[in-house]
């Protein structure tokens, strides 16, 4: 579990993922769970509904009396007018006519769902061919709704029936309007063509193109190839964000805020710490056994380091590494923001940035930490990055290999919180 409570997967490089389920219904709306809370999205016109995320508890009568107001796995509508949720081992029956959970449930998979997993459901759809899929980790089940069972020879592997989906940790699975499907794992999807049998070209692509990133955040893709540093310094940083202010992670990356100002500056300071800089003239951290102390104010200057190293200054065709602290602008501005830099992706549309920034603000106005995704712009002798309008400037960064013999190590302080 994260720090939310919810289904969390671990993800090569390091990169832990909250989980979240979908329920797309015959009237083309999807509902979206995570955690605690759901949104609502209208697959035909494409639009989510505002006021969304909302918690699950008390807007889907009997799901919290039954313990299902939390971390669901996988929900499903089924022809007869009833809607599956699963979770861990058990799983309820909802009326959506009646729009309450069935009497008698929860219920065990186990003694409702013969031939099927007996837990942990990533996903499961609804086939126009009779059929039902779910899938777990690498395998998947084929269910005849007719039989009301499964079908012989199952589960079998993903990648040996799917070509071009993800072969295992798909998140969610749904059939919108258009007639395509949908496969989710972590923060890409592949659109399914059912008609032909495979997966479309030019996919994976990540959510929020063409697919809703139903809850605002991002998963940057799988590191490879990184030094154990910069590998270090992501999976730091991706432990604690998305995060928000009341949240234990939230309060140890920030642990020395006031509430004056954004945190952007602190997620930085608390990456520096936790790799176990020393440099009191760049780290900004009240811990006076490590010889460092905080001031107010400073969280910016400090890591600008008076624009001299570990600080660099952006040269044309220079581009940040995994871990770097890059510090952006706006016009006339010396300096506004500074974030951490995870990975590159490139996409049919361009080049995109997979960062973890703090000094965001939440639905309830509340200060939090969350992944983004921006678009490096070069042009005009200068570099810039969307996500904010207008364009801010890259300045420069902090090059994490150029921390020098003021890193002392990975052990210091132990794991993350």
């Amino acid at each position: 579990m994260d720090l939310h409570g919810r289904p969390v997967r671990r993800r090569a490089g390091g990169v832990t993922v909250a989980k979240t389920a979908s329920l797309a219904m015959p009237n083309g709306v999807v509902y979206f769970f995570n955690g605690l809370d759901y949104v609502r999205h209208d697959a035909t016109t494409g639009v989510t509904a505002p006021g969304y995320p909302k918690p699950i508890g008390g807007n889907w009568p009997g799901l919290a009396e039954v313990g299902f107001d939390d971390g669901i796995d996988a929900a499903v509508a089924w022809p007869n007018g009833k809607v599956y949720f699963f979770s861990g081992s058990e799983y309820v029956r909802y009326d959506v006519t009646a729009n309450t959970v069935d009497a008698g449930y929860p219920m065990e998979i186990s003694a409702g769902w013969a031939g099927l997993f007996d837990k942990d459901i990533d996903a499961a759809v609804v086939w126009p061919n009779g059929k039902a899929y779910f899938f777990r980790g690498n395998d998947y089940v084929r269910y005849d709704l007719a039989a009301n069972a499964v079908d012989p020879g199952y589960p079998r592997s993903i990648a040996s029936a799917w070509p071009g989906v993800f072969v295992g940790d798909i998140d969610s699975a749904s059939i919108l309007p258009d007639g395509a499907a949908y496969f989710v794992s972590g923060g890409h999807y592949v659109r399914y063509d059912v008609a032909a049998d495979r997966a479309a070209d030019g996919y994976p692509q990540p959510l929020g193109a063409g697919f809703p990133n139903a809850f605002g955040g991002v998963t940057p893709p799988p590191t490879t190839g990184l030094s154990p540093l910069r590998q270090l310094a992501v999976d730091l940083v991706t432990s604690v964000v998305p995060s928000d202010h009341g949240d234990p992670a939230f309060a140890d990356l920030a642990a020395d805020w006031t509430g004056g100002g954004t945190t952007c500056g602190f997620l930085c300071h608390w990456l520096l710490y936790r790799l176990g800089c020393t440099d009191a003239t760049l780290v900004n951290r009240e811990a006076p056994d490590r010889g460092l102390s905080y001031v107010d104010g400073r969280n910016i200057a400090k890591l600008y380091h008076g624009g001299a190293t570990p600080f660099v200054r952006w040269t044309p065709g220079a581009s940040p590494q995994a871990g770097d602290i890059v510090f952006i602008r706006g016009d006339g501005n010396p300096t506004e923001h500074v974030f951490v830099y995870l990975s590159e992706e490139f996409t049919a549309d361009g080049t995109v940035w997979n960062t973890a920034e703090a000094g965001q603000t939440n639905e309830h106005g509340h200060q939090c930490a969350r992944l983004k995704r921006r678009r490096p712009l070069v042009g005009s002798g200068a570099l810039r990055v969307s996500g904010n309008t207008p364009e801010r400037t890259i300045i420069g960064w902090v090059d994490l290999d150029l921390l020098g013999p003021d890193l002392l190590g990975p052990d210091l302080l132990g794991p993350a919180l």
